[in-house]
């Protein structure tokens, strides 16, 4: 079957140039370097806290929202949040390798923090501990606490009956989408008791289906009671498991919603769900099973004395299956992993278990972004990240480990027979006047599939026509183009503002199946230094 396909290419290739082809509008400045660092961190006032109702939200997004798209025409888009090169520049939304420096991700390509033990600070920096805030009757209940000094943390805890599940949860996805480049705060398993904690005036209780309370001492004094060892009565170690991680200083905003923009933030100009940082999260989430991520499990602080918006994700206890299985009993850590098994997982069907609009815009090459992303982790570090949810049982631990991986390398590969994966384009120059337009497959790349199971051709184009100069196919374990002889002789010797071709790229599987996608590479034959890269389209 993988010879027929190499025979079957060439006829192909001479075919496709024939075709009808629309000339190329989107054009690269060839002076200019991608953009690296996007600037939404510009002073701001303060925006207003929204107050996000629950049951409003579940009539917007099942009633009003496909009724609105049933009678509106919405036509499919690619992301904005993308540079020259199609990737995802720093900015407030996502922060590749969790630096802000242009130079460092301009040097390495898709990159991220790598996952350390290090203790990420919490409630060792010692108390007394005033309560602002809490959810006690919430699916995923959780305090923000302060100390004398305003420093604040957030504290989730597990359910009565479920030790365990939702803070190792809590901890294990928030290292990962921390180092995946969110804003999340990495956190780290502790333990507090309700003689920890004193209530401030005002104190504010979020109640289950939205909307506020005061909250009351009698309310903490059951929370606590429900989840001492000792059961209700409270007798035995007052102090539970929590999981708890930092905040940052400033002003808790409320979610970020899914469709549009926050209109109070100057700063926020593209609408949610044409960010690429927000739809390849779902590759993430299809990992993690963030099967509840919605507005309410996201967070914008206006920082200060920054005095601008950052996009956190947050309730992240119902991950890992939390949110799809809702068992008690079996060993300790075991309740709701079931669900979490790596055979249960369909890496093309995963959906969250309510619609969310970025998701549901994820284009192809958003896919592959997220995809490159997931694939970078490596077992090491996932087995890191695991231990830091500090299981009792060695068993759960790896357990989960185990499920970490293999549903990683099951949507790596899933997605990498779907789509056109070719990735990581650069010229090189084997020899003198001579030059190749060089690139990766990244399931080949990662070790999910074999170099001969996928083929590529490219078809070489005038930029402004879109007259196909030729084609060549390649192969195997180098996917390396010779485009030296698609340069018009005379650019060698004088200067031509017409240097500027476009390099197609289209791929089949070993079956002769076509890979969804198309990349066009952009390629600017400088004068004296040779062709090089200026941008790369994905459609």
């Amino acid at each position: 079957m993988r010879r027929s396909i190499r025979l079957a290419l060439p006829l192909l290739a001479l075919a496709w140039p024939l075709l009808p082809a629309a000339a190329e509008d989107v054009r690269f400045d060839v002076d200019q370097p991608p953009i690296w660092d996007v600037t939404d961190r510009r002073p701001v006032p303060a925006p207003s806290p929204s107050d996000e109702n629950e049951v409003a939200r579940f009539v917007d997004v099942y009633w009003f929202r496909p009724l609105d798209d049933l009678l509106a025409i919405r036509p499919t888009f690619p992301a904005l949040d993308v540079n020259a090169l199609d990737e995802v520049p720093a900015s407030t939304w996502y922060l590749p390798g969790k630096t802000g420096s242009p130079a460092h991700l301009a040097g390495s390509r898709a990159i991220r923090a790598p996952i350390t033990p290090t203790p990420v600070g919490g409630l060792e920096r010692g108390g007394p501990w005033t309560v602002l805030e809490g959810s006690l009757e919430s699916e995923l209940p959780y305090l923000i606490l302060s100390d004398p000094t305003g420093a604040r943390l957030r504290v989730d805890f597990d359910e009565p009956g479920t030790p365990e599940l939702r803070t190792a949860a809590t901890v294990i996805s928030s290292r990962l989408l921390d180092a995946a480049g969110y804003d999340v705060s990495p956190a780290e398993i502790a333990a507090l008791g309700r003689d920890d904690l004193a209530l401030a005036g005002g104190a504010l209780e979020i109640l289950a289906h939205g909307g506020h309370a005061a909250l009351r001492a009698e309310g903490l004094d059951r929370f606590f009671a429900a989840r001492s060892p000792a059961g209700e009565a409270g007798e035995g170690p007052a102090r539970v498991r929590v999981a708890v991680a930092p905040l940052p200083a400033g002003i808790l905003l409320g979610g970020f919603p899914a469709h549009g923009v926050r209109a109070d933030d100057p700063n926020d100009l593209i609408a949610h769900q044409a960010r690429r940082s927000l739809r390849g999260l779902a590759i993430l989430a299809a990992w993690l099973d963030h099967a509840r991520i919605r507005e309410d499990r996201t967070c914008d602080v206006y920082l200060q004395p920054e005095n601008y918006v950052r996009h956190t994700l947050t309730g992240l206890g119902l991950t890992l299956g939390n949110a799809r299985a809702r068992m008690a009993g079996g060993p300790v850590g075991f309740s709701g992993l079931h669900a979490f098994h790596p055979r249960l997982l369909d890496p093309l069907a995963w959906k969250p278990d309510q619609p969310y609009e970025p998701f549901a815009a994820m284009q192809w090459a958003d896919a592959l972004w997220g995809t490159r992303l997931l694939l970078s982790f490596t077992d090491d570090e996932i087995a890191t990240a695991v231990a830091a949810g500090r299981y009792s049982d060695p068993q759960v631990a790896d357990y989960v480990a185990g499920a970490l991986r293999e549903r990683r390398d099951r949507i790596g590969r899933a997605w990498c027979a779907r789509v056109n994966a070719s990735d990581r384009f650069a010229v090189g120059s084997p020899s003198a006047g001579r030059w190749t337009l060089e690139f990766a497959d990244l399931g080949v790349r990662a070790g999910l599939r074999q170099p001969e199971d996928v083929v590529y051709l490219m078809t070489m184009r005038v930029a402004e026509t879109g007259e196909a100069l030729g084609y060549q196919s390649r192969g195997g374990e180098r996917l390396q183009f010779d485009i030296t002889a698609f340069a018009p002789g005379e650019w060698m010797h004088r200067l031509d503002p017409g240097r500027y071709l476009i390099a197609e790229i289209l791929g089949w599987n070993y079956r002769g199946g076509a890979l969804l996608g198309r990349t066009r590479v952009h390629l600017y034959f400088d004068r004296s230094s040779g062709p090089r890269v200026v941008g790369i389209v994905r459609d």
